[in-house]
């Protein structure tokens, strides 16, 4: 996966699973030491991105930034 992304030269890197914080974190981590600068999104992450750039309303904002919140 890591020689894959370095090979398109890819600036995000989504995983279909759900995953820790931490195991975000070292994700990260890994890439920075191979002085790859890249995101790392998790499936939830995805879905919270999507919905906030539909969001319109005041309330739906906040459901979204509560969300992401709790997702952390």
């Amino acid at each position: 996966m890591a020689i894959l992304a370095e090979e398109l030269s890819a600036e995000l890197l989504v995983i279909g699973n759900i995953l820790k914080p931490a195991q975000l974190f070292h994700i990260e981590q890994f890439f920075e030491k191979r002085k790859f600068k890249i995101k790392v999104w998790d499936r939830v992450d995805l879905i919270l991105k999507i919905f906030s750039e539909h969001a319109i309303s005041p309330e739906s904002k906040l459901q979204i930034e509560l969300a992401s919140i709790k997702h952390m």
